[in-house]
């Protein structure tokens, strides 16, 4: 090891501070720090001192690792969202101040999730490197890619003009669609969803940003699940975007934005639960079904009515994914020998591929087709009664039965009955809850009686909340009933969990 006076004269000057670092050089010529303590002798006396060496290449290499290590995603060898929000901060604050226009891109792989349910996660992780793969493809060199999400990646575009942006995002939403998920003989084609939030001079922060993106894209979600647009038609995904971020104080920004990222947090850590209510057979008083429920848990454990979370996430093209949980759910309960029930919603019925999903969860359980009712409403059918007629159709095939639920209270109820082959009709409580002091709603139950039991079908009365009214339903010859009066609905956990060890199954 060599010395030069420099070095000399540092550690001369190291003995009256005691402790610090030098830099030595090797016989090869590679330079290496040297930490450096001075240990004094019981008199104070300088003695000797103590050099801990360190490659400057060595330490250069870690801090490079453990700048991806904070900074990237492992996975995609992108940007994390931690480091894609303090890029952006930045870029705002140098818009700002230069009056450059550039764009954020909020992007969503659709359907995702069913790659890991069919392929496994092994194979869902291969298209979500060649999703980023692609994107990469499509930027220039100051742009800049992050995966911020499971499915989610955002794109900076600084100095772009809007119409720019624009063509960017539906290049990246072209190039999503030549990723391909593949196992065996099996393929399955990436599309994307892609929000766009513009920005320029106005002070604006990269949180508000990304939430107004966030918010085109589920947008584009929504449009996409409505077969809107001629993107969607071709199954290239959706491209919305939002000249201006939303106002603080407007109502979608505080009320559909909070939402939203409290329903995408639910979906993402599973934070759902159902709870079941007990249907009822009139003549007998027996449980014949458990009609599910589905509730949202908060972050602190509280439970979330489905009127407060289900409209926004309808809106934005996030209840079809809600509805595959709740799906799931179901077929375990049927695996069990359990009778139940589960609601889905007009998204999801307008979905081509939903019959499958059913017909798939069935067989991946074995449960028994004859113990799962799928519950519509008739606004439901107003989305695509092609596609309604069809997945009803398939389902009866199955073994599955169909309940038109809230009867009489949609579009063309009696109308939709030609069409449409259910096996149960559920009469609306509206009628139900006045029925001994209406005259008007007992003729209207004593009519859907009648048709019901014309066509063949059952009927089921939803909210009883009395012991006259259920005496009444029994005297009009209505089927079932379910309501408080005859069981609030309680945590179906405790119930699938009895019917497993009923069966002598194993708990999940």
């Amino acid at each position: 090891m060599q010395r030069s006076a420099a070095t000399v004269l540092s550690l001369a000057d190291l003995a009256a501070r005691k402790a610090g670092e030098i830099r030595l050089v090797r016989a090869t010529g590679e330079t290496v720090r040297a930490a450096v303590s001075l240990l004094r002798s019981a008199d104070g006396a300088p003695q000797r001192f103590i050099d801990q060496l360190e490659s400057f290449a060595a330490r250069r290499q870690l801090q490079k690792h453990l700048r991806r290590w904070v900074d990237e995603d492992p996975l995609t060898g992108r940007w994390n969202r931690r480091r894609f929000q303090e890029e952006t901060e930045r870029a705002l604050v140098q818009a700002a101040t230069e009056g450059t226009p550039g764009a954020l891109l909020a992007l969503d792989l659709e359907h995702f999730g069913e790659v890991n349910d069919i392929y496994g996660h092994e194979v869902g992780d291969d298209p979500l490197r060649d999703v980023g793969d692609a994107l990469q493809s499509c930027l220039h060199g100051g742009d800049a890619l992050a995966r911020t999400g499971g499915d989610e990646f955002a794109i900076l575009l600084e100095d772009v003009a809007p119409d720019e942006a624009v063509a960017v995002s539906a290049k990246v939403a072209a190039a999503v669609g030549g990723v391909v998920a593949a196992k065996g003989g099996a393929q399955r084609r990436m599309s994307a969803c892609v929000g766009l939030a513009f920005f320029g001079a106005a002070r604006e922060t990269a949180g508000r940003l990304m939430a107004t993106a966030d918010l085109a894209m589920y947008e584009a979600k929504w449009a996409l699940s409505t077969g809107a647009g001629a993107a969607a038609r071709r199954g290239l995904g959706a491209v919305t975007a939002r000249p201006l971020p939303v106002p603080v104080d407007s109502d979608l920004s505080g009320v559909d934005l909070r939402w939203l990222s409290r329903i995408r947090w639910a979906i993402d850590e599973d934070r759902f639960v159902l709870f079941a209510q007990p249907i009822v057979e009139i003549a007998t008083g027996d449980v014949i079904q458990h009609e599910l429920l589905i509730r949202m848990l908060g972050q602190d454990g509280e439970l979330i009515a489905p009127g407060s979370f289900l409209p926004t996430a309808e809106r934005y093209g996030l209840v079809a994914e809600i509805d595959h949980w709740g799906i799931a759910r179901a077929a375990r309960f049927a695996e069990c020998g359990h009778a139940v029930a589960v609601n889905l919603s007009g998204d999801s019925l307008a979905d081509p591929d939903l019959g499958a999903r059913v017909e798939r969860e069935l067989r991946l359980t074995g449960a028994d087709p004859t113990l799962l009712a799928l519950e519509i409403t008739e606004t439901a059918l107003a989305r695509d009664q092609g596609v309604a007629v069809s997945f009803v159709s398939r389902m009866r095939s199955l073994g599955c039965s169909v309940a038109l639920d809230d009867f009489g209270t949609g579009y063309a109820g009696f109308s939709n009955l030609k069409r449409l082959p259910v096996d149960v009709l559920k009469i609306d409580r509206e009628f139900v809850a006045d029925l001994l002091v209406n005259p008007a709603s007992e003729q209207v139950v004593r009519a859907v009686v009648q048709l019901a039991q014309g066509l063949g079908l059952s009927t089921v009365a939803e909210g009883v909340e009395e012991a006259a009214i259920l005496e009444r339903l029994g005297a009009l010859e209505v089927d079932s009933a379910q309501g408080f009066h005859l069981g609030r609905p309680a945590a179906a956990d405790g119930i699938l969990n009895a019917a497993r060890q009923a069966v002598g199954a194993r708990l999940p």
